[in-house]
């Protein structure tokens, strides 16, 4: 699916000055700065620019989740949903014990024919 890999995330602060671009993994890619943002102090620049990398990451998994439910349906947007693969495991035990219960009905059907026991 090389779609996937064509994603990338776009996250902004500081209304617009700052904005990050990101690729469908969440590595950073680009950090631009409005030489206006740069007024600010170290430690609110850092947190502003914390800001946008993670707007842009959210922003990517987002648009990954999107792609992967266009293609695989609801389950991609929450594969790891426990009690429907619980359920579904449960399903599965109870076909297969059904199939052995026919297997040995089969079996015992023969044996009883061969004229062993």
């Amino acid at each position: 699916m090389s779609e996937l890999g064509a994603v990338t995330g776009v996250g902004q602060a500081a209304d617009g000055l700052i904005r990050a671009l990101v690729d469908h993994g969440g590595r950073l890619r680009d950090v631009a700065l409005d030489p206006r943002v740069m007024r600010q102090d170290s430690r609110a620049l850092a947190e502003l620019i914390t800001e946008a990398v993670r707007g842009a990451q959210d922003d990517a998994f987002r648009k990954s989740q999107e792609l992967l439910a266009s293609v695989l349906g609801d389950d991609a947007r929450n594969p790891f949903d426990l009690d429907a693969l619980r359920g579904r495991f449960q399903a599965a035990e109870e076909a297969f014990a059904r199939s052995l219960d026919g297997h040995a009905d089969a079996l015992s059907g023969f044996r009883r024919t061969d004229g062993t026991v």
